[in-house]
């Protein structure tokens, strides 16, 4: 958190001193945080167990042992988690390996034992079990996810007392995770908004992660129980400073809150890894039936200042800490300072894209060359926790949104049992491999998995101690890759908020059209910063040729908002065509001294295809010193009407043309609807001129016109969808 005096009225100048854009914590998101979380079908049952874990990877249930039975009985599953399903939920098992596999994998149904344990059966009516042979050897691991699952970045409300506490679950924000998911403190509530909107250098506490009650009644000093967990300071994001912090408090059986840990920015150097910590719940104080958890963050309450990144959370008895002090650089990764422990293998990342070059482009363009856009290989970034002699294989898979098997890894490929971080496990893509019989639009989802070739990620054996448990959760990871319209260089995710307050300011971003074709719309993902709510504000919508010398294109539309991760398409009233190989910049001008933002995306580095003008002069971003890396999130629309489906596409908001009549016009502009729509009408250097409703109780409405200073006028309107309609007309 900065508050030097040079940052303060570095703020309350709103960066006018700067000609060229900045980049800005995001202030506002919309309602980016609050989605509805489908991992679990029904809310909080009971208190939590020990041993507690979450890595936030919540499509998965961490499994305790399957029970072995007669082939005569079902499989019975015992969840580390809460497992929130009802009798006659379906869920999806795999990896099961056993003679009978072709049994066992695949969708099943659920009947609830308890709120941890569920056993599976070949149809909701519950009658026939699914049944695996006695032999506890034949199954290696099973990995069960409730079907129809997707993920959120609210938690869990299962594990978590809450999701509006305003700490979200992002793959964006963390560097080097443990595991892929991690939970980040950004500074923003639950709807994604400042705590202060009116103070931008308001101090206070912020976002706050807080467990469900966990029940440690029966416990007792000599179980050592020892929760572990690991923080990043920053991250992608801004890094948290002096005076910024993030608290670990317990509830005791007093009903009172108690800090145990904290941990100050200023004292974590390091703004790209994880540190592992350990705190003891070893006082009688905690041992009672509703205890408690809560991480709670402290800093700047106007935007995204002070980030915190929490990542793979622990919670077992019997375990030992040994005292540690971090050492500055840290190590590619920190081992667990404990004695006896759990051993798990995670995957932490990998290719978000099989393309070279882009994260997307339209499929035509891709299959008119695709050996030269498909990537020589994947990576993926696999963590060993464990330090032990089991060995593990990986592989992975492609398959298409119409569910085709593109490729699958062919043979077995060993990762070594010494390794603690490798990002290097790769395998070459097959050239050619990828088909499209349906000449349309592909999804590629991109499944990374570890295989166990003699035990599955399980805590220690001592089973004087306790049981094994499978954490084999957390070892598969899919990515995906859109072959659609439009060309992408980013992941969809801002981190930051990109732009300037200088009127007239041009912001840029250089494309090359792979394949002819016409630009027929521009996707802007525009976020909120501290600069305030333009929505609705006209901008110049621009396009330029390859040296940015002609503008090939320019028209006035209007700023909207679409969440922190939403895109909104605007048609260009001239499509534009481009012969292969032509290189083109898209992006707009500005005329006001507000604060206009862009998505910035933190995890994808082409700072050098974003230029912006200034004192007139076009500059490479990506050359300006001290910068912060990353992709501006603006995409060219290659368009043919082609819908891409089986998966959900990404949001955006379809600009359409909007019928009037007559045109020129003299005293009234007749427009023709048959829904109810929100106008305004902007002149043609963005001022607004006036606002109002179009009825649907009748087909045509009439707007006058006849006050207006002769000229050319733009009409925007917007249905209860959000989709937009756009027209220009000529007043005489």
């Amino acid at each position: 958190m900065k508050r030097s005096l040079f940052v303060a009225v570095f703020f309350l100048l709103g960066f006018s001193a700067f000609a060229q854009p900045k980049l800005h914590p995001i202030g506002w998101s919309s309602n980016a945080h609050n989605e509805a979380r489908t991992a679990s079908t029904i809310p909080f049952l009971d208190t939590l167990k020990l041993p507690f874990i979450h890595d936030f990877s919540v499509l998965y249930f961490p499994i305790d042992t399957i029970i072995s039975v007669p082939s005569s009985q079902p499989i019975s599953i015992t969840t580390l988690r809460l497992h929130g399903l009802k009798s006659t939920d379906t869920v999806y098992v795999s990896g099961v390996k056993s003679p009978n596999s072709s049994r066992v994998n695949g969708t099943k149904y659920v009947k609830v034992l308890s709120e941890y344990t569920f056993e599976l059966y070949e149809e909701a009516t519950l009658t026939t079990p699914t049944t695996k042979l006695a032999d506890p050897d034949t199954v290696s691991y099973a990995r069960i996810r409730k079907k129809g699952a997707t993920l959120s970045n609210i938690p869990d409300t299962l594990s978590f007392y809450n999701n509006d506490g305003g700490a979200m679950i992002s793959p964006g924000f963390a560097e080097n995770p443990i595991s892929y998911y991690t939970v980040t403190f950004d500074g923003l509530n639950s709807l994604g908004v400042p705590y202060n909107t009116s103070n931008p250098l308001a101090v206070g506490y912020t976002d706050n992660l807080l467990s469900q009650p966990i029940n440690l009644k029966n416990n007792k000093l000599a179980d050592s129980i020892y929760m572990s967990f690991f923080v990043e300071a920053g991250g992608f994001g801004e890094a948290p400073n002096l005076n910024d912090f993030l608290y670990l408090s317990f509830l005791d059986s007093n009903n009172v809150w108690n800090e145990v840990w904290s941990l100050e920015g200023s004292s974590v150097p390091q703004t790209d890894s994880f540190i592992v910590f350990m705190e003891g719940i070893t006082d009688s104080i905690y041992f009672h039936d509703a205890f408690q958890f809560k991480f709670e963050s402290y800093g700047r309450q106007s935007g995204s200042y002070d980030i915190w990144n929490l990542n793979y959370l622990y919670i077992a008895a019997h375990r030992s800490i040994k005292p540690v002090s971090p050492v500055f650089p840290l190590p590619p990764l920190p081992k667990l300072p404990i004695g006896i422990d759990h051993r798990d293998y995670s995957i932490a990342g990998g290719d978000q894209s099989i393309l070279n070059t882009y994260t997307a482009m339209p499929y035509d363009a891709f299959f008119s060359n695709q050996p030269f856009f498909l990537k020589d290989s994947l990576y993926f970034d696999v963590v060993n926790q464990s330090n032990d002699s089991y060995g593990r294989a990986y592989n992975y898979t492609l398959i298409d949104n119409f569910g085709t098997i593109l490729y699958n890894t062919p043979t077995v490929t060993l990762i070594p049992s010494t390794i603690l971080r490798e990002r290097n496990f790769s395998s070459a893509i097959p050239q050619n491999s990828i088909s499209n019989i349906n000449n349309a639009p592909l999804f590629i989802n991109q499944i990374y998995s570890i295989n166990d070739l003699n035990t599955p990620d399980f805590a220690d054996t001592n089973k004087a101690i306790f049981n094994p448990y499978d954490f084999m959760f957390n070892n598969v990871l899919t990515c995906g890759t859109t072959l659609y319209d439009y060309y992408a260089y980013d992941d969809n995710g801002p981190e930051y908020a990109f732009g300037s307050t200088n009127p007239g300011s041009k912001v840029a971003v250089e494309y090359k059209a792979e394949l002819a074709g016409t630009l027929t719309d521009i996707d802007i993902a525009f976020v909120e910063s501290n600069g305030g709510n333009l929505n609705g504000l006209s901008i110049y919508l621009m396009v330029w040729d390859a040296k940015r010398k002609n503008e090939l294109r320019s028209q006035i539309i209007a700023v909207k908002y679409n969440g922190a991760h939403g895109f909104t398409r605007y048609h260009l009233d001239v499509p534009l065509p481009f012969a292969t190989s032509d290189t083109f910049s898209i992006g707009y001008q500005q005329n006001f001294t507000t604060l206009l933002t862009l998505g910035y995306d933190r995890n994808n580095n082409t700072s050098d295809k974003i230029h912006f003008t200034q004192n007139g002069t076009w500059k490479v971003y990506g050359n300006e010193p001290g910068i912060l890396t990353g992709s501006l999130m603006i995409h060219p629309v290659f368009s043919k009407g082609e819908i891409l489906t089986g998966v959900e596409d990404k949001p955006v908001a379809h600009k359409k043309q909007l019928e009037l009549y007559p045109n020129p016009a003299v005293d009234y502009v007749h427009i023709v609807s048959q829904e109810e729509l929100q106008y305004k009408v902007y002149s043609l250097y963005g001022q607004e001129i006036e606002s109002g409703i179009l009825s649907a109780e009748k087909n045509t409405n009439s707007i006058a016109v006849q006050h207006y200073v002769a000229g050319m006028y733009i009409i925007i309107c917007t249905d209860r969808y959000n989709n937009t309609y756009t027209a220009r007309f000529i007043k005489e």
